[in-house]
């Protein structure tokens, strides 16, 4: 959502031109391509950050992480993301 991206960071980048309902869209076309290690790299930031708030990743299904508790699952593979859940309360948890 617009509203958690820091004001500079919006007028920086002119982000208002590209809120519908709320939230900022974007295709991502190039990312850390041709870094070997970029899959590795962000995954690692995923375990860092997430892991504290009680989401792990699948051991037997990489990119597959679940919460401890929360019926809720999400899929992250190179630049693709995907997210299961059941309760607004459980993507709420996930997006704060």
């Amino acid at each position: 959502p617009i509203k958690l991206i820091p004001q500079a960071i919006i007028d920086k980048y002119e982000l208002e031109k590209f809120v519908e309902n709320g939230v900022v869209y974007f295709e991502v076309n190039k990312g850390m391509y041709g870094l070997p290690q970029a899959g590795k790299l962000a995954n690692d930031q995923l375990i860092e950050f997430l892991n504290p708030h009680g989401y792990n990743e699948c051991p037997i299904t990489p990119g597959l992480w679940r919460h401890e508790t929360r019926d809720i699952t999400f899929c992250l593979v190179v630049d693709d993301f995907a997210i299961k859940y059941t309760n607004i309360n459980d993507l709420n948890h996930l997006h704060n």
